[in-house]
């Protein structure tokens, strides 16, 4: 279900007004734009509905471009309202819910990136990020609405996002003052961060603090792998030409803090489970200043760093997991081996972003995909005749 609206007018409707009490008129353009909503009318919305929400759509853009923060105040206090409303059917809300977002989203997309901190502002843009944080759990086009909005803010307030991934950060790695409440809230905190469009440097800044607070308590580690992985994939879909300009030369700062990661997740504990193998891959993928090095590793081991023989091994062992499943005829579907397929997967899929034919990664793609089809293929044939 989709709610489409048109951009806005060219001639600002604010005008209408009076300019003296800006909270005043905001608050009767809000009411009445609520009143219009689905779950206000008890009914879903008809092309004259549809009408008169993209005016009062309109206007309330309009009305942001000067006074942003006021109008997300009480967009945030409808979506409320409209998330509390029991005697509703379902459709409405989720109508209702879609006018609200796609109505956030294009004010927060009208708005510059500001020039300084605002406790102000902050306040607002915390306010936001919370009422998404309850949506964006569920699947379904409410979901992907609250995550361009969560992506939006962090685009505008990358510093914010990062302030709130350090607290999370310290709550899932601090033992026993944190409360339960506290770590839902921190994990929350960490779903979010995976929605945000980073620049490079914010990405580098994020690394950092994850290594600064490694490790989280256990069962938070793959929470964390999760949120970094989603990070990194939202830089590499959307900058891939930065990545790729990564294979030609490294940027050392992005390096140093990978390898430093790496290396304090590559644990004898971690190994056994696997869990941080996807995201070990990635971190080899954007800092791939050894790989060269690692793929003469076989001949001149006492030459090289410890710290590339040991992604060596990473590698290797990633490979063997993979191709010895694929050697069985029945495999069996271990936490490890699902790791190590993922973390195959995400180096194959590093290696489309690649301009290089002779680079390191594709040896050792043509030594994963292939594995990685018979896994699927024999999981897939044991599931049919399990059925």
């Amino acid at each position: 279900m989709s709610v489409a609206f048109t951009r806005p007018l060219s001639s600002s409707m604010s005008a209408q007004f009076p300019k003296q009490k800006p909270a005043e008129w905001i608050s009767s353009l809000i009411q009445r734009y609520q009143d219009q909503l689905p779950t206000r009318t008890g009914r879903q919305m008809d092309s004259e509905g549809r009408q008169l929400l993209n005016t009062s759509h309109s206007c309330i853009i309009n009305v942001s471009k000067h006074h942003l923060h006021l109008v997300l105040q009480a967009l945030v206090r409808v979506l409320k309202a409209v998330n509390a409303s029991r005697w509703t059917s379902e459709a409405a809300l989720v109508q209702s819910r879609l006018v609200v977002l796609e109505t956030l989203f294009e004010c927060l997309s009208e708005a510059e990136s500001p020039s300084g901190r605002s406790v102000e502002r902050e306040c607002c843009m915390k306010n936001v990020l919370e009422e998404m944080s309850g949506l964006i759990g569920n699947r379904g086009s409410v979901a992907d609405k609250a995550a361009l909005v969560v992506g939006r803010v962090g685009a505008l307030h990358p510093s914010l996002m990062l302030s709130r991934l350090e607290r999370a950060l310290d709550a899932l790695h601090t033992e026993d003052t944190t409360s339960e409440e506290q770590s839902d809230l921190a994990l929350s905190q960490l779903a979010l961060i995976g929605f945000v469009p980073f620049e490079l440097d914010c990405i580098i800044k994020i690394l950092t603090q994850v290594n600064q607070h490694w490790p989280p308590r256990k069962e938070f580690v793959e929470n964390v792998c999760n949120m970094i992985s989603a990070v990194l994939w939202r830089w590499i879909e959307r900058c891939p030409d930065q990545f790729s300009a990564l294979q030609h030369s490294s940027q050392h700062q992005l390096s140093d803090v990978c390898d430093g990661l790496f290396m304090n997740m590559n644990t004898a504990e971690l190994r056994r489970r696997g869990h941080c193998w996807p995201v070990q891959m990635l971190l080899i993928a954007v800092s791939p200043c050894s790989l060269e090095a690692m793929a003469h590793a076989d001949s001149d081991l006492v030459n090289l760093p410890q710290a590339v023989v040991i992604k060596r091994q990473f590698v290797d062992s990633v490979v063997s997991c993979v191709q010895s499943c694929g050697s069985g005829t029945r495999p069996v579907w271990t936490s490890q081996l699902q790791y190590a397929c993922h973390a195959a997967v995400n180096l194959c899929k590093c290696a489309t972003y690649v301009n290089l034919s002779d680079f390191f990664v594709f040896n050792v793609v043509q030594q994963l995909i292939e594995h990685v089809k018979v896994v699927v293929k024999l999981l897939s044939n044991c599931s049919l005749r399990s059925s």
